[in-house]
């Protein structure tokens, strides 16, 4: 009897050892990054890397880490940092012949964070203020006091330079500034039932789940903001260059045919001689 005792005994300080050894490898004070990094296709790239530094030293500037960490690719494919403080990370994925992308997150104690990373053949991006927690937009039932902006800045061209408001009521109103047909403010209305199924691409494309800023190492390009505001929450992505995320542009276009921007912007042809 004194043996079963001692036996079991035993095996409850094993069992114990191993929620020890079970804590210490993702204790709850740290947090852990986990990604998953591809081609311009969704293939995964071979040799590619997560290159992982806390920004809190370096304020931010560009490509200057503070003592980085490099991660490769598990038995999954995954590139994974375990036991990091909490604080604000900068993450740069490279993988040859690919431009290198940079995304910059906060992430908070006992945190998991996991992305999913495409790198392109031609842009060299950097994204900024990316949620480091996933966050589905519920729509109210109430759309009228809803607004969805876009602007679009100048660029060193003929970029057409103007922004829009459009409201879940439908009102609708437009600012032309540079390079278009129609200069200064107009107010109109549109289709209500329009600026609703827009609230919902919005909804459909994970708009709350981009990263406030996307810019591409160029110049002399247009910048373009979006911007959504419903139920008390407003939402802000600005881009830079041809870096946006997938499905946003689509989105901006569909906010340009639902104003019916074209009237204001587009130069009407000159009168036939």
């Amino acid at each position: 009897m004194l043996a079963q005792h001692r036996s079991m005994g035993f095996l409850l300080f094993l069992l114990a050892v191993q929620c020890l050894c079970s804590s210490c490898q993702r204790h709850p004070k740290t947090v852990t990054i986990e990604a998953l990094i591809t081609g311009p296709f969704g293939a995964q790239i071979s040799g590619a890397q997560m290159i992982v530094s806390n920004t809190a030293k370096d304020h931010d500037k560009a490509y200057k880490m503070s003592n980085p960490l490099v991660a490769y690719a598990d038995q999954r494919g995954r590139y994974t940092m375990e036991n990091l403080p909490p604080g604000r990370y900068r993450l740069i994925f490279v993988g040859d012949p690919l431009k290198t992308r940079v995304e910059t997150y906060q992430l908070e104690a006992g945190q998991t964070l996991k992305i999913s990373v495409r790198l392109r053949p031609d842009e060299e991006i950097t994204a900024t203020d990316c949620p480091s927690r996933p966050m589905t937009l519920k729509l109210p039932k109430d759309l009228n006091s809803a607004e969805v902006h876009l602007s679009r800045g100048r660029c060193y061209g003929t970029c057409p330079a103007y922004t829009l408001a459009l409201y879940g009521d439908g009102r609708a109103e437009y600012d032309g500034e540079m390079y278009v047909a129609v200069k200064g403010h107009q107010s109109y209305r549109v289709d209500q039932s329009g600026v609703r199924d827009l609230i919902t691409r919005f909804r459909d494309i994970g708009f709350f789940g981009f990263c406030g800023d996307y810019s591409e190492t160029v110049t002399d390009e247009a910048a373009v903001e979006t911007s959504l505001k419903i139920d008390g929450i407003t939402k802000t992505v600005s881009v830079y260059g041809r870096s946006a995320p997938d499905n946003l542009e689509d989105l901006d276009a569909q906010i340009d045919a639902i104003a019916g921007v074209s009237r204001f912007v587009n130069t009407p042809p000159a009168p036939s001689k």
